[in-house]
């Protein structure tokens, strides 16, 4: 599925406002658009098929809502620093 997200993720980015299109932005949208699907790792390395990834944690938009707020609020925007570390 890496052909069908990264594509998405370039119009994704071309829809942004230009304030918001960086360097830094587009790479962490290519990033975020595959990483999903790291999954795939685990279900051809270890898991050898026994049950779809689809079925993971990382195929549920909740998961990545949540991980995204965390995100969000963990990142001191001023020093670009994870601010409880």
């Amino acid at each position: 599925m890496f052909i069908g997200h990264l594509p998405s993720s370039l119009v994704a980015f071309n829809a942004l406002p230009d304030s918001w299109k960086t360097k830094r932005n587009f790479y962490l949208g290519l990033l975020g658009s595959i990483f999903p699907d790291i999954d795939l790792i685990w279900l051809y390395g270890i898991a050898q098929h026994k049950e779809h990834h689809h079925n993971y944690p990382t195929h549920i938009p909740f998961f990545w809502f949540v991980t995204g707020l965390f995100a969000l609020f963990c990142c001191d925007k001023k020093s670009s620093r994870i601010s409880w570390l």
